[in-house]
């Protein structure tokens, strides 16, 4: 006779346990996968995010919001909830989605204001006087610069904004990183731009460098070294004590004086 699954319960949700061979399909429920399945998949019964809380962590409200940011970050508009249920499937005026309502409400990426949601923007940059604007902005306040990377979730030109500045040595543009691809941008005052005279412009230009190979030779014959040790100034450190890797020799006595027929009594 085989044996029946058994089913432990969990609250309000039951899941299948399975021995042996035989194996239950499980009926995917609405709410799980909800970022990959179509609309019409999550169209039915909402399930509310309270019932999915782990240990204190509600992890699919941060999954919930996050597809609901995506969607007023790029609407780039106000819209309302009847609107953000049609597009994503999530029901925020469901009194069982209290608590993803509430954290939408109070992110600080998001403005709302008499029922309209809008993805609030750190800077609205679309054209290259715009990052000027508020490159400009940052220096008055003495605040650091604007990170190019971070920026392109906002204004997905901000790369290609910063480069053509940066060729008009409008900007500065600092690379960091161990990849070398984290960018920030510092604006370049034209007051503090100047040119070069042209005569030395010149003679710079007209300066040949010897070859790699001779380059020594060339430094030599004018007085200069390719490389040179200097000694540090201060107090020089203690020379650490050495331990002797072959370990202290010592001297043995036998003290065995009772028996004098073996005549042990001497050093070795």
């Amino acid at each position: 006779m085989p044996n029946k699954p058994s089913v432990k319960t969990l609250g309000k949700s039951s899941v299948p346990e399975t021995h042996g061979e035989q194996r239950l399909e499980r009926k995917p429920q609405d709410g799980f996968g909800i970022a990959k399945r179509p609309k019409a998949a999550y169209d039915k019964e909402k399930i509310s995010v309270e019932e999915f809380t782990v240990q204190g962590l509600n992890h699919h409200l941060l999954t919930y919001a996050n597809i609901v940011l995506n969607f007023l970050l790029k609407s780039k508009r106000k819209v309302s909830a009847a609107e953000i249920k049609e597009e994503t499937g999530l029901d925020l005026n469901n009194p069982s989605n209290r608590d993803l309502k509430g954290f939408i409400q109070r992110n600080e990426t998001v403005s709302y204001e008499d029922g309209l949601y809008t993805y609030r923007f750190t800077h609205v940059i679309k054209t290259e006087e715009d990052m000027l604007g508020v490159l400009r902005k940052l220096r008055r306040e003495r605040k650091h610069g604007l990170n190019i990377n971070t920026l392109k979730q906002e204004c997905p030109d901000a790369e290609k904004i910063a480069s053509a500045l940066a060729a008009e040595n409008r900007i500065f543009l600092l690379q960091m990183g161990k990849d070398q691809k984290q960018r920030i941008a510092f604006y370049n005052p034209p007051s503090k731009i100047k040119s070069a005279r042209t005569s030395f412009c010149d003679m710079w230009h007209k300066q040949a460098i010897p070859e790699a190979v001779n380059l020594k030779e060339k430094l030599e014959q004018v007085g200069l070294k390719s490389m040179a040790v200097f000694s540090k100034t201060g107090a020089v450190p203690k020379k650490l004590l050495k331990r002797p890797s072959g370990g202290r020799k010592r001297r043995y006595k036998i003290t065995n004086v009772h028996l004098p027929e073996l005549n042990v009594e001497k050093e070795f």
